[in-house]
Order: C-alpha cells, then structure tokens, then sequence
C-alpha cells in the first residue's frame, strides 16, 4: 500500500479520482477548494437522494455535514466554517444559482436533471445537471469536461449518446432566466405605463423612505443613488421606485406629494415577479445614468470584470458559470475566460451597464 505523506500528493489523488483536470492544482487555493467542494456537494446529494427506489430530498444539514466530513482532512478550518462564511453553504448556493441543484424549501435540496445548454456567442455546448462529473466523464467518457462550476461538451464532439441517453435541451434563455426580450430601457418603460394604470390612493402616512433617483446622483454606485425624500428639493411629477425600511424592506412605485413633508400619494404594488436589481439598472438606462463596470486584462487567456453595484441573477448566473467569483461582495470581482469573454459582456450591456477596459 501506497502511503500519501503530504497535503499535495493527497490532493492530486483527490482530483484524479473524482474527475477533474490535473492542471486544477495549479489554480488558486481558492479555486481549487470551490471547484472540490462543488464535485463533493454534486456526489453527496446524488447519493442521499438517490439511495432507494424513489428520489428524495435531502436536508441541507445532512448533506453539508457529509461534505466537510469528507474534506476536514484538506482543510480542518472547515468544521469550525458552518455560519456565514461557511464555504460549503457559499458553492452550494452558487451551485443553485447555476442550475445544477435545486431548492424545495424549508431546508430541502434535490440534484436537477441533465440538459445541454448552448452559448449564443461561442456556440459551446454546456451540461449543466446535479450528476457528480467523475460519473458523467464514466458514462459518456471524456467529451464531458470540467470547466469551473459547470461541465461543457468538448468542441466539435458527437453528442448522439447524450441524446439517446434522454438529455434534453435547454435553451440558453429559460437556463440563464432571461424571461424578457426587449432592451431594459422599454422593459422598464413599459413596466411604468402599466403601474400608472394602477396607482391607487396610497394608506401609508409615512414620510421616512427612500427614492431611486439617478439622474440627482453623480455617483456610479446605485447604494447612492438612493435619495431620502427628506432631502428631495423638488417633488418629481414621475413615477418614482420607493424603498421603506421598517422591519424588512419593501418596494412599490408612486407618486409623490408635499412641499415640507413629502409622503406617498398614489402607490402601485411590484409583483414578485419583478426583480429590484434588474429594475435599478432599468431605471438608470432610462434616465441615461449608467453604471460603470471595470474591465483588467490579466493575460491573454482571462481578465477581471469589477462591479460596484449588485447584479441581478441573470448576470450572476452566467458569471458563476462561465468565470470565478473572486469577491462576493461590493466591489463584486470575477475572472473570466477570454474564450467567453463575449458571452459574458453581452449580457452585462443588456442592463445598459458600460464597460471601461483597462490595459
């Protein structure tokens, strides 16, 4: 028997065996971890929910534990991990959020079937689906292959068996929630006309909210761009968005009245269906205040895209899946591939977001 002395001989065997490219290890740590913490969160949650003859789902501490139990030998510090800065509980939700696991509610998960999704721009063929990769590249061998979060179809393969094997297609909208068509300017344009034919005499006698006004900010961050109607000089005649922070936050879009004390005439409710952070930045293109994104050329094979303003799913969703989230919070920080680098960029300008390159 073969004994394993060090950290880094345990981690290319770990690698090896469950799949993933052997030049993984020489990625950032923390890359390495989140793309380890995916495989073993993908496997486990495929075992737990697939162990009888029907699917069940698993809760999310049953299938947590087992994953910092496999790794606590790479990295004990994850044991001590299991609150907010839990990096386990961070790539199971990044995993959501590109697709390959779902949330049921009340604390249960399940794996997502497989499907095969195709880029717009690069025409490269993701296969996305809560199946761990050591078992998909066993089943359809090496035209699977790892590529960060998600798996992709080696260029230019047959992907006959796939669809023998009953893999559907998604197509690239449903998979990256792009629901609507229309430029964000005549999305939230129309989103307007429609709350007017709504606006009913407002019940709230508050006069201590907020209103999304870009064109009274000179910032680029939209957290700034947030004005308390104590401080506005002059009531707008539109439509406005109003946030109200009591016991949690809530929306709605209205009219405004007063002089002294100005307060919510004429509200309309947002549906749920309406994401807030899509919204901002439809606003801002509306008023032609856009946001600015940074762009760091790190070498000819990636660079680095920074965000000072939150983005909506989307957006995060094809960041999660085509590049590496480096920072979670404001400034919001992703490497990307230069191989995707057109994919990625396109979506980021539907929200009238500007890009400044930087050499």
């Amino acid at each position: 028997m073969r004994v394993i002395h060090n950290k880094q001989e345990m981690l290319k065997k770990l690698i090896h065996n469950i799949g993933l490219a052997p030049t993984l290890i020489k990625k950032s740590p923390s890359i390495l971890m989140d793309q380890l913490i995916a495989e073993y969160l993908r496997h486990a949650l495929y075992t737990l929910t697939h162990g009888s003859t029907t699917v069940q789902p698993v809760f999310v501490t049953k299938l947590t534990n087992q994953v910092r139990c496999q790794l606590t030998p790479l990295w004990p510090d994850i044991f001590q991990n299991a609150n907010a800065d839990d990096p386990i509980r961070r790539v199971l939700e990044q995993l959501k959020q590109v697709g390959d696991v779902a949330e049921l509610g009340d604390g249960y998960w399940l794996p997502t079937p497989l499907r095969l999704v195709r880029l717009l721009n690069n025409r490269q063929i993701l296969l996305i689906g809560g199946v761990d990769t050591k078992s998909l590249i066993t089943r359809f061998g090496d035209i699977v292959q790892p590529m960060g979060f998600v798996r992709r179809i080696k260029p230019s393969a047959d992907i006959k068996h796939l669809i023998n094997a009953g893999i559907d297609w998604q197509h690239f909208e449903d998979w990256v929630g792009e629901t609507e068509k229309a430029d964000i300017g005549i999305w939230t344009r129309n989103l307007l006309d429609e709350a007017r034919k709504r606006l009913k005499p407002s019940g709230s006698d508050l006069t201590d909210f907020e209103v999304y006004m870009p064109c009274l900010s000179q910032t680029n961050l939209q957290y700034y761009r947030w004005i308390s109607v104590q401080k506005l000089k002059k009531v707008p005649k539109e439509i406005v968005l109003c946030r109200f922070k009591q016991t949690f936050v809530t929306y709605c879009l209205g009219r405004l009245t007063g002089e002294k004390s100005v307060r919510l005439h004429r509200e309309s409710e947002l549906g749920q269906e309406i994401e807030i952070r899509k919204l901002l930045y439809g606003l801002d293109a509306l008023y032609k205040c856009p946001t600015k994104a940074k762009f760091e050329q790190l070498n000819d094979k990636k660079g680095k895209l920074i965000f000072r303003s939150w983005l909506p799913a989307t957006q995060r969703r094809l960041l999660l899946a085509l590049g590496h989230e480096v920072s979670s919070r404001l400034s919001l920080s992703y490497e990307v591939s230069s191989d995707f680098q057109k994919d990625i960029f396109s979506q980021i300008q539907k929200l009238g977001i500007k890009i400044i390159e930087e050499k």
